[in-house]
């Protein structure tokens, strides 16, 4: 699991969205179970940190963004177990962290949500469209680079990395 026992508080939204998707990796890659060798405590330590962390990640949701198929996973199954509607937090967010609430029973339905989305028809195309998509871009940008190197005997290939710090809390609209 990929959630840490810290908060995100310090994280950009773009870290908040990699962190769900490698939550949302992790559970398609277990078919959205446990471990069997997961004991008790452990299910329900893993159980109490994703709800703990839950208020820090669906805050961003922008539903007129266009987000992965992971983390539109993520998204639908919060908005199945009553998170979010229409785009924005519901009172059952805050209800879901305080003691006593069943922790394993709620993971287990938001995980087994996230597994099932994730193996429908739409979220298997989007997958396949994008690898399709990301290997078209690339031996475009190789054939293209080729032919000016055939053109240009002497040319200088030269990349540039824009960034910003972590710190700097960006978030993707202003990107």
């Amino acid at each position: 699991m990929s959630i840490s026992t810290h908060s995100f508080v310090p994280y950009s939204q773009s870290d908040r969205l990699i962190r769900i998707e490698e939550y949302v990796k992790s559970i398609i890659n277990r078919n959205g179970r446990f471990p069997l060798s997961w004991r008790e405590h452990q299910r329900r330590e893993h159980c109490n940190r994703v709800l703990w962390e839950l208020p820090n990640l669906l805050p961003f949701y922008e539903p007129r963004h266009e987000y992965s198929e992971h983390i539109e996973a993520f998204w639908h199954a919060c908005e199945k177990v009553g998170l979010l509607e229409c785009g924005q937090l519901t009172w059952v967010v805050g209800a879901m962290i305080h003691a006593g609430a069943d922790s394993i029973a709620i993971v287990a339905e938001i995980e087994e949500l996230i597994a099932e989305y994730a193996g429908t028809l739409p979220f298997r195309r989007r997958a396949s469209d994008r690898r399709y998509e990301q290997q078209q871009k690339r031996e475009g940008l190789d054939a293209y680079t080729r032919e000016l190197m055939g053109r240009y005997y002497r040319s200088l290939v030269l990349r540039v990395d824009l960034g910003y710090l972590k710190v700097a809390r960006v978030d993707i609209a202003t990107v």
